[in-house]
Order: C-alpha cells, then structure tokens, then sequence
C-alpha cells in the first residue's frame, strides 16, 4: 500500500460510511418525534396513497355518522309529535263515543263538539309547526328525507325515509289543482339532457306566458336553473334519487286558482301529475272534519274516521320506529367501518416505537462509531512525517 497525502482514500470511505448513517439516524429521529413512520412521500409513497384515502374515507364516515344522528332526531321529532295526535285523536274518539248517546239533546251534544272542533285545530297546529332543520315533517310539505350514510356517491350511500301528512283534514285554501307538479319521466342524473333544443312556457293562475328557451342539449340542471330565474311564482326543482330524476314545479303562491299550466312543452317531460303532498292535502289527511258530532248519526261516522286515522299514524309511526332501527343498525356499521379503517391507517401511517427506538440506538451507536473512525483516518497522512525525520 502506498502512503500518499493529497488523496485520503480510507478517510473519505469514512466519511461515505457516516453520511449514511446520519442519514438513518435523521429518519429515526424524524420518526421517533412525530410518531409515524411515513412522514414524507419519500418514505413510502404507495403506502402514503393508501394511508391518505383511509383517512379521507374515515373523514367522510364521521361525517355519515353525524348525518345518522340528525335522521334519528328528525325522526324522533315526527314519532312524539305523532303520538301527541295519537293521544289527541284518542280523545276526540271518547267524545264521539259520548256524543253518540242517543239521550242527549242539541246543548248537551254541542259541548262535545266544541271541544271536538277545538283538538282538530290542535292536531293541524302540531301539523304546521312540527319540523326539524328547516323541514315541516309532518303536513305534508315533505315527502321523504334523503340521508346520507356513507363515503361514496351511490344509491346504497343514501337512505330516504318516507314522512306522512297528520293533519287532521284540509286547511283553507288547500289545493285541489296542480300547484305542485312531478314530471312522470326521469332522467339518470340531472346533468343529462333534457331537449334537443326548443322551447318551455308556463303560465300561473292564469297571468302571461312564462318561456324558458332551451338549446340543444340543455340538461335537467339548465331547465332549474332557467325557470328560478324568471321570477315567475314558480320555484322548480330537481326531485328523486340517484338514476331516478324529474323536475317538480310548485306554485309560490299555495290556494285555489295559482295552479301551473304548461302550455308549451319541448322537453322529454311531458308528463305532470300531482304530488304526493299534494294529493294528501287534497284528501285531507287524517279525514277528520270538524262540526261531524252535531248529531248521533254525525257522531258515529266520526268514530268511524277516528278508527282510520288511528290506522294512519299508526302506519306512520311504524315506518319511523323502522327507519330509527334502521339508522341505527347503518350507525353501528358506520362505527365498526371507522374503528377498521383507522386500523389499517395505523398500520401504514405509525411508527413502531419498539423497532424505530432498536434502530435509532444501532444508528447513533454507528454515527458515533464513524465519527471516531473519520478522525483516525484523517490522521493518517501524517504517517508520511515519519519519513522525512
């Protein structure tokens, strides 16, 4: 071997050997700190993908599960307000029992049906008022509240649950017209189109002809869009579930004589019927009609309408405490989704503090090594000195 003193072989072999161990003992230190073992893209870039997509998916589960809670409340709102009418109607049935009684003149009578008359106005009272977010869940206004239960856009993601009108009859001014308007055919999605091109005119309660003009292609969200910005008393919007889209118009002004009338049609909907709502205004809810015990006739007809809407909210309550069970069952999934997904996130993502703090020891054991051998070697040219003594 020869002793040479401009190049250092065995010190920068030294100091090759110490870089990279200083870089190891950089990443245990960077681990150890943070806790997780993938802290850059650098790290473990497939498993940063696959770790990143978990906790996004878990983000959006924590959302769902908020979402569950809120269909339970709403739903709990509908059930007790449902079962004060229930109590009510129960009620109104003992009066028309005692109504029936064929030895009662006219003023004995009338005392139960004033107090008859009064629970009606109750039963709709709690009807209008009872809503939950923004939403009367119980007169009808609103079919069916749509949740979302999941962390992808898909049918099985969203759950409606269906919400019945317990009023107890027609209040003034209900509509026996279309006021309220659901296109029999759908769309797959509302960014499909809806016209080759043409025209959309309307009028309502008779007043001018409203037009939309629609180019070719326009899609479901075009024709919503076009008709809200008319301003023309008429409010449209995009009704159903995933693969299963219509347009519903409802007049702005509810009551007889503001129904909607299409007079020209260039779109796939030609079609119109009422809507759900709309048909259990018009039938008046429960059934139940005030001044009906007036007479032991009057009297025993309204046991009668007490027995079917017994049924009725019986009905209703049924398909709460069914979509409460449900919610809850999807709640339960949604929890035991979650506690995996964080897992395998875990997995991935942490460190494992008893391997990480074995490798930190054997990596600050060879920087400190290395650094001891790095000064050695630098020392060894001065071995040349002993020659030219």
């Amino acid at each position: 071997m020869s002793l040479v003193i401009n190049t250092n072989i065995a010190a920068r072999v030294a100091q090759q050997n110490l870089a990279m161990t200083s870089s190891q003992l950089k990443v245990s230190v960077q681990r150890l700190s943070s806790g997780f073992r993938v802290n850059s893209a650098a790290d473990d870039a497939a498993g940063l993908g696959r770790a990143d997509q978990l906790r996004s998916h878990s983000r959006m589960i924590q959302a769902s599960i908020r979402n569950i809670n809120d269909g339970v409340s709403a739903l709990e709102v509908a059930d007790k307000a449902a079962g004060q009418i229930t109590d009510i109607v129960s009620r109104m049935g003992e009066l028309a029992a005692s109504a029936a009684q064929g030895t009662l003149n006219a003023a004995g009578r009338s005392y139960y049906s004033d107090e008859y008359n009064k629970l009606i106005q109750e039963i709709d009272r709690i009807a209008q008022t009872t809503e939950f977010g923004g939403y009367k869940v119980l007169n009808g206004t609103t079919e069916a509240l749509t949740m979302y239960v999941g962390f992808k856009n898909s049918a099985n993601d969203q759950l409606p649950v269906s919400l019945y009108p317990l009023f107890a009859g027609g209040w003034p001014g209900s509509p026996d017209t279309p006021q309220e308007m659901v296109s029999d055919e759908t769309v797959p999605d509302p960014a499909d189109a809806v016209s080759a091109g043409g025209w959309f005119q309307f009028t309502v309660g008779g007043g001018p002809v409203n037009s939309v003009f629609l180019g070719v292609g326009a899609t479901l969200n075009n024709l919503v869009s076009d008709i809200n910005s008319l301003g023309a008393g008429v409010t449209a919007s995009v009704e159903g579930v995933p693969g299963d889209y219509s347009v519903k118009l409802v007049s702005d002004t509810p009551g007889t004589g503001n129904d909607i009338v299409i007079t020209h049609n260039d779109t796939i909907f030609q079609n119109f019927g009422q809507t759900a709502a709309q048909d259990a205004v018009a039938a008046g809810g429960l059934g139940l009609d005030a001044n009906t015990l007036t007479s032991a006739a009057g009297a025993l007809g309204a046991l009668d309408a007490i027995s079917a809407a017994l049924k009725v909210i019986n009905d209703a309550r049924a398909v709460y405490g069914a979509s409460t069970n449900r919610l809850t069952a999807a709640l339960s999934n949604l929890q035991v989704t979650y506690l995996n997904f964080q897992a395998a996130e875990s997995r991935i993502r942490d460190a494992d503090f008893s391997f990480e703090t074995a490798q930190y020891t054997r990596n600050q054991v060879m920087v400190q090594a290395g650094t001891s051998v790095l000064a050695q070697a630098n020392s060894l040219p001065k071995n040349v000195l002993t020659l030219l003594s």
